[in-house]
């Protein structure tokens, strides 16, 4: 079905990945750049045992051979048991071809132009990723996470609500570091680490420099000329920089496995107000989660129907009511408040920092002795 020419099999490069064990990733290409690129996500992970992978990607050039039973599924074609198509968001395009979602080993074949690789990892691999490890007893939740002395908050969002900045200042006052975007979560209450690169804006410098300080004049003029592109393109050019977390902060310390004692839900609001930490019931907190991952996922799902749609035995509600049971498990124990973040407020360093203070207590604290002294409450944060 899905054929390379044999200049292209044998220039093939492979790496392995191996997350905790939890997820098995291997990626063929015989494109150097696709190969440092996901060396410099996932280096941390990098796994030299040639045992089977619960995703295979090949990036590279691939032909579909003709077939007689093609069905389609909106800009989908499905033959056999494959699902095939081409996509583009803005001056990105690809093409995919997938098989075998519910079998042990998924296969995905990827080719696309530039600035491809970052919807390949975050629309597929990372979706898929979610999917699979789901049989497993795991979550890939939508959140930062760090960490001190064995012990976790997990701190779910949206994007540009502050997980990155909130991160970073966090190990930079020497807590450890777990995650800034996705982080794994066990049915048993256990956090699980995933520093991939960070995507660092100005914003986050003018949130919090002292995190920043670190930085080469290198990434620090890439990161201007970058926000430059954004206003000039009237925010079309949507670009940040990539950087490890020692980039950042040389002296970080990744914690690899914690046990989950605290959940803070990061929501956004209008308004110039920091409200929280407010305590929030565990059926509305796992209800919250689960439509953060779910936006999160939206890209894939279209293709995940047309899996589905194909004969295959997968079902989107059935994914959806295993991660909502394994977050009922997973959270039963841990306390759970949220904060809002306004989105008008005179100064987000104030913001940044207050969030950070009421984490502290957190992680400092016993949660319980602490459960007991929060009411709920508004801060007014005022220009610096």
């Amino acid at each position: 079905m899905i054929t390379l020419n044999k200049q292209n099999q044998r220039d093939l490069v492979t790496k392995r990945y191996n997350f905790h064990g939890i997820f098995r990733l291997a990626i063929h290409s015989d494109d150097p750049q696709a190969i440092q690129e996901f060396q410099a996500e996932y280096s941390a992970f990098e796994d030299a045992a040639a045992q089977p992978a619960d995703l295979e990607v090949t990036i590279s050039p691939f032909s579909i051979a003709p077939a007689e039973d093609i069905r389609h599924f909106g800009r989908y074609k499905l033959a056999g048991d494959w699902i095939y198509g081409a996509e583009r968001y803005k001056v990105a395009s690809w093409q995919f071809a997938m098989q075998g979602l519910e079998e042990p080993t998924t296969q995905l074949f990827f080719h696309g132009g530039m600035f491809s690789l970052f919807f390949l990892q975050h629309f597929f691999v990372e979706q898929i990723m979610r999917y699979k490890i789901c049989q497993k007893g795991f979550v890939l939740v939508h959140g930062g996470c760090v960490a001190e002395d064995g012990t976790s908050v997990l701190f779910p969002a949206m994007g540009q609500v502050g997980k990155t900045a909130l991160a970073l200042l966090q190990t930079l006052a020497g807590r450890r570091f777990q995650s800034d975007d996705y982080t794994f979560v066990s049915a048993a209450g256990q956090t699980y680490s995933y520093p991939r690169r960070l995507h660092i804006s100005d914003h986050i410098h003018d949130a919090c420099p002292a995190v920043t300080r670190s930085l080469s004049l290198k990434h620090k003029l890439s990161i201007k000329i970058k926000i430059l592109i954004y206003y000039l393109t009237l925010t079309y050019g949507d670009l940040s920089e990539s950087l490890q977390l020692t980039e950042m902060l040389p002296d970080a310390q990744v914690q690899d496995v914690a046990q989950l004692g605290t959940i803070l839900l990061l929501s956004s609001a209008a308004g110039t107000q920091l409200e929280g930490p407010l305590p929030i019931a565990k059926e509305e907190l796992i209800s919250r989660v689960m439509a953060i991952n779910c936006l999160e996922g939206k890209p894939f799902y279209n293709v995940f129907l047309g899996y589905q749609y194909g004969g295959h035995k997968v079902s989107l509600p059935e994914w959806w009511n295993q991660e909502r049971e394994i977050l009922r498990h997973a959270l039963s124990d841990a306390a759970s408040y949220e904060v809002v973040v306004p989105r008008h407020a005179p100064s987000r360093t104030s913001v940044l920092e207050e969030t950070k203070r009421i984490m502290d207590r957190f992680l400092e604290e016993n949660n319980d002795g602490f459960a007991t002294q929060i009411a709920s409450h508004t801060l007014q944060i005022l220009p610096e």
